[in-house]
């Protein structure tokens, strides 16, 4: 999970496996080890920050693969031959959820854009809960406790980096924080599919990896339906504003 010139920094460390001097990362993690990697999580998000086509997903899958056997040639990657289709129909079955939670991002991304003061924060709080349901966007969904995270805690917090508000929001930045929380929904799943495996979600982005330390977030399988609960650290939900979003997951 990189934009390009990071994923291009990072993967040109590596030929054949073997760093070509640069400071280690968390490739140096993989490099001897024998992996399973999966890159269609790369393909799906693209590069062109909005719902890929079918050209653009296979162009990002190809380049894909390319990079990681010549980084990483122990890696196995889990590709087959219909791998695009899968990938496609992910994408398309995921479209109608994607653009109702972009508009319910950009709606409260005015809101948003500066910390909520202490004595507004139960207003804001009861809005992003109301625009929420305007927008047929689960008061349950990441998405949603990314945004109440956001009206309760400072600018420096994991939520607030993680949804990149800032003035003259975009779809563009909407779809892009849309996706890391996609890779952390995904990434739950496979955990609660496979719980005999060690399922891992490689990233550089540092915003990503402090929402999912802080979100206390474990997954299991329920009669085949995914069922996540979640602990989040005072970091996303001091106490008070905890106890206010649990009557919200378990109501």
């Amino acid at each position: 999970d990189l934009r390009p010139a990071d994923r291009e920094r990072r993967i040109s460390r590596f030929e054949r496996g073997e760093s070509k001097g640069r400071r280690a990362d968390f490739l140096d993690l993989l490099k001897d080890e024998e992996i399973s990697i999966n890159p269609c999580l790369y393909a799906m998000e693209g590069s062109l920050q909005r719902i890929p086509d079918d050209t653009h997903v296979r162009q990002e899958f190809e380049q894909a693969i390319a990079r990681l056997s010549r980084a990483l040639p122990k890696a196995k990657l889990m590709i087959g031959s219909r791998s695009i289709d899968g990938i496609m129909g992910l994408i398309e079955e995921a479209r109608p959820s994607l653009e109702r939670k972009q508009r319910f991002l950009q709606s409260i991304a005015p809101i948003l854009q500066s910390p909520i003061g202490a004595q507004r924060q139960n207003q804001v709080w009861c809005e992003v809960l109301s625009i929420a349901k305007g927008c047929g966007v689960a008061p349950t969904d990441l998405v949603v406790l990314a945004a109440l995270s956001a009206v309760v805690t400072p600018q420096s917090s994991p939520a607030r980096k993680l949804l990149k508000f800032q003035p003259g929001y975009k779809a563009s930045l909407a779809y892009n924080a849309l996706c890391d929380l996609r890779a952390l929904e995904y990434l739950l799943n496979c955990t609660a599919r496979y719980p005999e495996l060690r399922v891992q979600l490689c990233t550089a982005d540092r915003a990503l990896a402090l929402f999912w330390t802080a979100l206390g977030a474990v997954s299991r399988l329920e009669k085949d339906r995914l069922r996540m609960e979640m602990t989040p650290h005072a970091a996303l939900l001091p106490p008070v504003w905890l106890e206010r979003w649990n009557r919200i997951s378990t109501g």
